[in-house]
């Protein structure tokens, strides 16, 4: 139950975000609109219809598909397995620097003791 909250809950901010700007923008509009001496029709069905239209977004696409939520766990894991293999080769890397330095520091040392 606490899944479905939470999902329901962000829902929830997120259209009360978008009112509040679209309430902002009202405020600004009609009184721009009476100095303009233009029609507050236009602006006003504007804001009203993205706003609307933003809700509805957010409500109708917040619970992807399954098949989304397959792509994503697929490139997550597609993530962590190439996060994991360079950590690797990282190690590697480091570990035959290491091996190259000390057969230089030993051939170095072979080398001054026969002169």
């Amino acid at each position: 139950m606490e899944n479905g909250e939470q999902k329901t809950g962000y829902k929830v901010g997120t259209t009360a975000i978008i009112w509040a700007f679209g309430t902002a923008m009202l405020a600004i509009c009609v009184p721009l609109t009476a100095i303009t001496k233009s029609g507050p029709i236009l602006p006003l069905a504007l804001i009203i219809f993205g706003t609307s239209l933003s809700t509805r977004m957010v409500w109708q696409t917040a619970n992807p598909p399954d098949g989304k939520l397959n792509l994503i766990n697929q490139f997550q894991e597609r993530f962590v397995a190439l996060e994991t293999r360079i950590i690797n080769l990282e190690a590697v890397y480091t570990d035959s620097a290491n091996s190259a330095d000390t057969w230089k520091k030993e051939k170095s040392k072979s080398f001054n003791l026969e002169n």
